[in-house]
């Protein structure tokens, strides 16, 4: 079964019938594929990899594509990328989605007759913000609250309590194309414009999110912690009581769930890999948690703080290191 009682808009399916089972496989000369594209970059950050044409259905579940976006705009002709350079990308903070809300909400504040000191206030500091979902700004706070307030102040007039079924993933997407298009027939009922309307989502997600009085004390890090747990130990009370150590404290990070350096509360990125094959003794690798998912190693959990700071963890290669397997050494697995 997939998502809560379907509200993912996925149909669910009986897993004991038979009659939803794999009949085959895809032919591999017929898989998504690149070779050499003439920009000389490759990225997917999970979003959709195939077009429209496509004949297969590979996934209905991809990732929206800012991140995707954002590495293709950061990266662009660029023809000397360091390893150092890849590294600052996957760290990346950097949220188009929340930078769009901040320009319209800002705008619409500036053009309504209805707002208060507290909206120009919030309007104000989105008008300066560089876009980045850091933690000692209360700038992505705003446009999150915004957005939150946004889906059922649309939806409510038209659907009633039935809008809490639309729960998509490109959700975010939509909200992005109304307010740039702002259609007529999308304003709610006793709106005069678009422009009062956000001022209005405004203020409601500054209320009902409980922004305080001073907004600059509203920072991310006091209201986003993320926090890794064992994927089994870490499920219930009792669990957790018995392994008695199933993951890291919760640290507030920066980032959200449409930038590179993603960051969704309990997962983030699930390994930052970095290597230049021209010395690929100079690879990094740094895992979440660590190499280890038993909570009584100790490498449980050894990499979190490196992960948690952004820090690229060296992963040697080559004869002269002292570790790894070198060109003239190899490993081999016997049934025995």
């Amino acid at each position: 079964m997939r998502g809560e009682n379907g509200r993912d808009g996925l149909s669910t399916a009986p897993i004991n019938s038979g009659s939803f089972e794999w009949s085959g496989f895809l032919p591999y000369d017929q898989l998504p594929s690149v070779t050499d594209p003439a920009s000389g970059v490759l990225a997917t950050a999970n979003s959709r990899i195939t077009p429209d044409s496509y004949p297969y259905q590979i996934s209905v579940d991809w990732e929206l594509a800012y991140s995707n976006e954002r590495i293709y705009r950061a990266i662009g002709s660029r023809s000397s990328l360091t390893p150092a350079d890849m590294t600052k990308l996957q760290n990346d903070t950097y949220s188009a989605l929340d930078k769009t809300i901040a320009e319209r909400v800002a705008y619409a504040v500036d053009h309504s007759a209805a707002s208060s000191k507290r909206a120009k206030a919030a309007a104000e500091r989105l008008r300066k913000w560089n876009g980045r979902v850091d933690l000692n700004e209360p700038e992505a706070n705003i446009t999150q609250a915004v957005r939150i307030a946004l889906l059922p102040m649309l939806l409510e007039s038209k659907l009633g309590k039935s809008w809490e079924l639309y729960t998509w993933r490109s959700r975010s997407y939509a909200l992005e194309l109304l307010l740039e298009h702002q259609p007529a027939r999308w304003l709610p009922s006793g709106y005069p414009d678009w422009n009062g309307f956000l001022t209005a989502a405004l203020e409601r997600g500054l209320k009902e999110s409980g922004a305080p009085s001073k907004l600059s004390d509203w920072t991310w890090a006091k209201n986003h912690s993320t926090h890794l747990t064992h994927p089994v130990f870490g499920k219930t009370w009792y669990l957790r009581w018995f392994a008695g150590r199933t993951g890291p404290d919760a640290k507030p990070l920066p980032g959200n769930a449409y930038t590179v350096r993603v960051n969704a509360g309990v997962h983030g990125a699930s390994e930052r890999f970095v290597t230049d094959l021209a010395v690929p003794d100079q690879t990094t690798m740094t895992l979440p948690m660590g190499e280890s998912g038993n909570i009584r190693s100790e490498w449980y959990a050894d990499q979190w703080l490196a992960w948690a700071q952004g820090l690229p963890l060296h992963l040697p290669f080559g004869a002269n290191t002292g570790t790894g397997v070198s060109a003239n050494r190899s490993l081999t697995l016997s049934p025995q």
